[in-house]
């Protein structure tokens, strides 16, 4: 990374962590808004098919704003010029928005005159993080009225940060299915009415169902002995 971009490292190193704690990715994304001079921004990936919210954080926005922002989906990508020209927007670039659509988009759109204009908002960047059968991600950042105009630099730096919030929303995504396989796996397993205990090698409990847990606490038919599987009747294990 470019000596003038080094400050960028704490940046990304909070988004990573977020992987780990999702409580950071609000912290992750105001970091960014902050250190590029934002008003603004919201960050979202949404696993698909289900539409399930994988991370779904914002920064600086007033509640009043925030909870009635689904009412303008359509009116967002109609800003953007629909969804055919966000579909060609590149994954990972920056993009401001007055360089894909002007005032003859902006002026009467629903979004822009009761969300956009109110605040004070003048332009935003728009960032595509997933766009694919799995996972719908992007981000937003909004400029203020009174903000400092964006620079090529702040744009470079926007670019060497973005592959990096791609990379952690996709490992996200990757645990939050595997989480979520798992949570199934072991509901289906507790729904069954027979004993179902899984056991590593050295024959370590890993998961009992309801109906085996109701054994083990009897020690009858099966028992637990530091952890471990035994069969208490068995005279030869």
């Amino acid at each position: 990374m470019p000596e003038q971009f080094s400050e960028l490292n704490g940046l990304i190193g909070t988004f990573y962590d977020a992987i780990i704690e999702p409580g950071l990715w609000q912290k992750a994304l105001d970091d960014m808004r902050r250190h590029f001079g934002f008003h603004l921004g919201a960050l979202t990936v949404i696993a698909l098919p289900t539409g399930a919210g994988v991370v779904q954080v914002s920064t600086n926005i007033p509640e009043n704003y925030l909870g009635g922002m689904q009412i303008y989906n359509d009116d967002i990508i109609k800003l953007w010029g629909g969804p055919g020209r966000l579909a060609e927007l590149p994954l990972e670039e920056p993009i401001l928005q007055s360089k894909v659509t002007g005032p003859d988009i902006w002026n009467g759109n629903r979004f822009y005159e009761e969300w956009v204009r109110p605040q004070g908002l003048v332009d935003q960047v728009g960032i595509a993080l997933a766009r694919d059968a799995t996972m719908l991600g992007n981000i937003g950042l909004g400029l203020h009225e009174s903000s400092a105009p964006l620079t090529e630099a702040d744009m470079e730096g926007l670019r060497l940060l973005a592959p990096h919030v791609r990379r952690a929303a996709t490992i996200s995504r990757i645990l939050d299915v595997s989480t979520s396989a798992a949570a199934t796996f072991e509901a289906a397993l507790d729904a069954a009415r027979s004993a179902v205990v899984l056991v590593a090698e050295d024959m370590a409990i890993v998961h009992a169902n309801a109906a085996a847990r109701a054994m083990l606490g009897n020690g009858d038919p099966i028992a637990s002995v530091r952890g471990k599987l035994t069969l208490p009747r068995e005279l030869v294990p």
